[in-house]
């Protein structure tokens, strides 16, 4: 099959330039028409939702500030995946939208949400906040550079 194509290739020269001709000027014809950003402004339908409460274990964390959290956030119409951590002094609580949700009513709606949250939060918890991910916030490429046990962490940061 190959030797056949191969062989047609070669003896219709004419042709097979003309067509390589082709494919050349519509390929540089695209990359013309095409807009290209060099910084391009993806949306991520992706929101973060921080409450720091002052002194809190990440156990209690969990079950005072995470739990409610999560509960209303899916209940959330559009919601793809919830995803929570707690740690010692803070809750995060990450909510990712379906790409075609719309940003501005995803936002609206995660805001409601933690409203309807926060009575069930300690009094003493600080008044959470939503933070919006954008992919320009995001690196391109991260770098590790680890060494063993018995290597100065400032030998390692001057290598780096």
């Amino acid at each position: 099959m190959n030797n056949l194509l191969v062989d047609a290739a070669v003896s219709r020269t004419r042709t097979t330039l003309l067509v390589m001709m082709m494919v050349v000027l519509g390929g540089i014809s695209a990359r013309l028409l095409i807009p290209i950003e060099s910084n391009p402004n993806v949306e991520v339908p992706i929101f973060m939702v921080v409450v720091p409460h002052e002194g809190i274990s990440p156990e209690d964390s969990e079950r005072l500030l995470v739990k409610p959290l999560e509960v209303e956030m899916r209940t959330v119409e559009g919601v793809h995946e919830v995803r929570a951590y707690a740690y010692e002094g803070t809750a995060r609580v990450l909510v990712e939208f379906d790409a075609a949700y719309d940003l501005n009513q995803a936002l609206l709606d995660v805001r409601a949400a933690v409203d309807r949250a926060k009575p069930e939060f300690p009094t003493s918890a600080e008044e959470p906040f939503i933070l919006e991910q954008s992919a320009s916030e995001f690196p391109i490429i991260q770098v590790n550079l680890v060494g063993d046990d018995d290597v100065p962490e400032r030998v390692v940061y001057n290598l780096a």
